[in-house]
Formats: C-alpha cells, structure tokens, sequence
C-alpha cells in the first residue's frame, strides 16, 4: 500500500508540475533514484508499479484522474534522452548520456 501511495503522489506531483518544468522534474527523480533513495528507485523500476495492471494500483489512478504512473513517464523520458530503458537508468546500469557540449581545443581557435 505505501509503494502505491509513493506512485500516486509522485504521479500527482508530475502532473501538477508546470509543463516547461517537467523535463527538469523527471531528471531530478532520475537523478535522486541512482544516488541512492531505495523507494523513489523501486517506484521506477519495480514492473508491477510501472504499468497499472494491477488493479488497485489502476483503480488508484482513475480515481485521482493521472493518464499514467510515475514509472510509465520516467520510462519513456529515459529511452529518448538515455536511450535505454527507466528501469536500466535508475538501477545504474545504463551509461550517463552525452551532454552534447562540444569542446574546442586551443589549437583550432588559433587556426581560425
């Protein structure tokens, strides 16, 4: 009952959150399940807790009007910008991604 409860109210904060602000949210839960917090890290990656086919868990989001669980949303942010799956991320198993800052050396400035 408590992981559920812990995938309502992240959903719900998700939800509520401003949409230009979403990207940011998602990567702070991402970030704070891989340093280390056992339950935010169990939300995301736990199957069960992912997709709400069970159904307390799916009666829980319609009740509460959330399109999707917590896990569902992380999953999708991490295969496009991670390119790997929610689950790999937050267990550690996936690599950081680039950060797409591309570095001059001192000898091309020169050049130019």
């Amino acid at each position: 009952m408590e992981l559920f409860d812990r995938v309502r109210c992240l959903s719900q904060q998700y939800f509520e959150t401003p949409r230009a602000k979403r990207l940011g949210h998602l990567q702070s839960l991402v970030t704070r399940a891989r340093d280390g917090d056992t339950k935010t890290r169990t939300v995301l990656a736990n199957p069960y807790l992912i997709k709400a086919t069970n159904n307390h868990l799916a009666d829980i989001m319609r009740r509460h009007r959330l399109p999707a669980t917590i896990g569902e949303v992380v999953d999708w942010y991490c295969r496009r910008f991670w390119n790997a799956s929610g689950r790999d991320v937050v267990n550690g198993v996936a690599p950081e991604p680039p950060t797409g800052e591309i570095f001059h050396s001192d000898c091309e400035d020169r050049a130019a």
